[in-house]
């Protein structure tokens, strides 16, 4: 399925790279941070709207790891998609340190 991006994508200027039919973006080879029970679903408020920065800092204690939170949810603009309301999936902080500690381990 080929990859659509919004008009102002942060990824429009990166290249995409095909690799056994899997569409991944130049910048990295694709992290999967798999679902486990220790995951949270937050819901977004409006105090939320837009930062992610704010939100990985409540769970991670690191607003640095926006970019986990914004993977995981395969969210392109966060200043439309992070609605009031919206839900999002919020990997364990144990789950993130273990799978970013592989990648540069």
């Amino acid at each position: 399925m080929p990859v659509d991006l919004k008009p102002n994508s942060r990824m429009l200027d990166t290249a995409l790279l095909v690799e056994g039919g899997t569409e991944y973006f130049d910048i990295w080879e694709p992290i999967v941070f798999p679902v486990s029970e220790d995951d949270t679903v937050y819901k977004v408020t409006q105090t939320d709207l837009g930062r992610l920065d704010v939100i990985a800092y409540r769970y991670y204690n690191d607003p640095n790891l926006w970019w986990v939170i914004a993977h995981v949810n395969k969210i392109e603009d966060i200043f439309e998609e992070i609605l009031p309301g919206t839900k999002l999936r919020i990997p364990s902080y144990s789950t993130v340190r273990l799978i970013l500690n592989r990648l540069v381990g």
